[in-house]
């Protein structure tokens, strides 16, 4: 592939040979603009043909301005600038390496959409000169098709690079009004309104990115359609594949700057997360696992919470780190099984069965034994999604304003709810008969029933903050802790026309949750016990070593602990002998 002019260098009146420096020799005109016109020439000195940029007399701001931008940057992945001169009537030049591999949207044009292997190199290779540029306190402002030029290798695919640095400039510059760069397809939502971030860089990579996966932009129409399209709409990511492409897309198009991917560096390290391919589960390992097992797992870093699951009997252990869980086979941790892309805590709807979000989606996943999944999507083009809880194919969801109750197929409307609430997130869990316990209140000390209109039936006022909600087939569980000393547990089961009854845990209490109406947490820092609405504790296991953190499978059968000693960490499964 060549480098096609914008038209014909026929069209231009070829420019004086005479007025460029010996060194060089101009071989046709390949644009031209109301500020500069872009040339290609031979550098005799050097052997090699190189793009010669010449700035009309009225543009010396934008050759200082660009010149001060790319004289100085040394990356791969972006458009080295070579020299810089002016010729014999004044007017100055800036020298850059000619990329014969031609543009991304040319290849966009020629193909549409582009395989998996050409898109996900494009990210990581886009991603990285940005990084590249950040780090430097500059943003690029103009990223779109046709400022990603094809670098063919010798060996290989074709390597990305960056070009049109006149876009570039200091994050000041553009914050302070000094820039106004930028394409209407391509401008995330925040510069609209003149705002400028690192991070507005990653959304116009969004765009790109769902170009090249679906072969159209997610927003056409008039300059002005496209604008507010920016502004207010999620455009629908259902046919992009694979899931984990498709949900980082969904990172990077966040309309919120302070909710989107804050950095190139943390982008590219969450699509390098996506490039792991999830092994193939071997049917030899399904081997029965014994009532106390302990592992050794290679973990470079803590991670914020632990999930579990388990596939007729056999446990899958999940580790969520900011930004993703990957789920593990905990006998060969090595190579995950599954990775989410989400910003959110899994939510467990089953032994085999959760639910995960990314930013503008809901879905249900159904593992299987075979290493694959069913998935099935719940919700999507969601906007500022903040928090969200499913049950029962339905939906509670929230962003900065309001509460929303989905049903989903079943009415074609959302109901919209306020929530009075204030240091903590609500507690949601959606019930079987389609009603709502959510805790609400300026301590998040209220539990509050609700109708499946999402209207006030009963509510209770408890001792402390709400900070994990369950419910059995008769009762809410509520599990609270003291406000003004979190070693302080209680246990409240709440049913309707009943007073609340309370247990107040004793000893000291860390790491309390409850699942599928049982709470489950360690007592001096060793004892596992668990609890359900009859509220009579039974001590399960004591664990020999520091706990980090526990989880439970849905239906109470396995519990695993993140546990510390000397060596480092470890799992620790049981086998639960009080299913209750």
């Amino acid at each position: 592939m060549s480098w096609i002019p914008m038209k014909s260098w026929h069209d231009y009146k070829p420019p004086d040979g005479d007025l460029f420096p010996e060194r060089y020799n101009v071989e046709e005109m390949l644009n031209e603009s109301a500020a500069s016109m872009v040339l290609l020439g031979y550098d005799t000195q050097s052997a090699i043909q190189v793009v010669i940029k010449c700035f009309k007399p009225s543009a010396k701001g934008a050759y200082l301005r660009e010149i001060n931008a790319a004289f100085d940057l040394s990356h791969p992945n972006v458009q080295r600038c070579l020299d810089t001169f002016h010729r014999a009537d004044g007017m100055a030049c800036i020298v850059y390496d000619y990329l014969e591999g031609g543009s991304l949207a040319q290849l966009l044009a020629e193909q549409g959409k582009l395989d998996l292997k050409t898109t996900i190199l494009c990210l990581q290779a886009i991603l990285t000169a940005l990084a590249y540029l950040h780090r430097l306190n500059r943003i690029h402002c103009d990223i779109k098709p046709e400022n990603i030029m094809l670098r063919p290798q010798a060996h290989g695919p074709a390597d990305f690079v960056l070009i049109d640095l006149g876009a570039v400039c200091m994050l000041r510059e553009a914050q302070e009004g000094q820039h106004v760069q930028g394409t209407p397809a391509y401008i995330a939502p925040e510069r609209i309104k003149n705002r400028f971030f690192f991070n507005s860089d990653l959304y116009s990579l969004g765009v790109i990115a769902f170009e090249m996966a679906c072969g159209r932009r997610p927003f056409v129409g008039t300059v002005k359609e496209i604008t507010q399209a920016n502004l207010a709409s999620v455009p629908s990511l259902s046919g992009i594949q694979p899931t984990g492409l498709r949900d980082f897309i969904d990172h990077l198009l966040v309309k919120d700057p302070q909710q989107r991917l804050q950095s190139a560096e943390a982008a590219l390290a969450l699509l390098n997360k996506i490039l792991i391919c999830p092994s193939q589960w071997q049917t030899a390992v399904l081997t029965p696992v014994s009532i106390h097992a302990r592992w050794r797992l290679p973990l470079e870093e803590e991670p914020v919470a632990i999930d579990c699951f388990h596939i007729n009997g056999y446990p899958l252990i999940g580790l969520m780190y900011e930004g993703y869980e990957t789920l593990i086979d905990p006998q060969q941790p090595q190579q995950p099984l599954w990775r989410f892309l989400t910003p959110y805590p899994l939510q467990i709807l089953g032994v085999d069965r959760l639910a995960y979000a990314t930013p503008s989606r809901v879905q249900i996943v159904e593992l299987t034994k075979e290493g694959g999944s069913a998935e099935w999507l719940l919700k999507e083009c969601l906007n500022d999604l903040k928090t969200w809880h499913v049950g029962y194919r339905k939906l509670v969801w929230s962003n900065t304003f309001f509460y929303y109750y989905d049903k989903l197929r079943q009415e074609p409307a959302a109901i919209r709810f306020g929530v009075s609430n204030y240091l903590l997130k609500p507690q949601v869990h959606i019930l079987g008969n389609g009603c709502i316990v959510i805790s609400e209140g300026l301590a998040n000390n209220k539990v509050v029933f609700r109708d499946p209109q999402a209207q006030v039936v009963s509510e209770w006022q408890l001792e402390g903050m709400v900070i994990s909600l369950s419910y059995d087939t008769h009762n809410i569980l509520a599990v609270t802790m003291n406000l003004t000393d979190g070693n302080i547990c209680s246990l409240w089961c709440l049913a309707i026309h009943h007073p609340p009854r309370k247990l107040v845990l004793t000893g000291t209490i860390s790491h309390i949750f409850a699942i599928n109406g049982v709470a489950f947490w360690v007592s001096d820092r060793t004892g596992l016990y668990c609890c359900d609405t009859t509220l009579r504790p039974q001590l399960i296991s004591a664990l020999p070593s520091q706990v980090l953190k526990i989880a439970a499978t849905y239906d109470h059968r396995f519990i695993v602990a993140l546990c510390k000693d000397d060596h480092g960490l470890f799992m620790t499964l049981l086998k639960n002998r009080a299913v209750l």
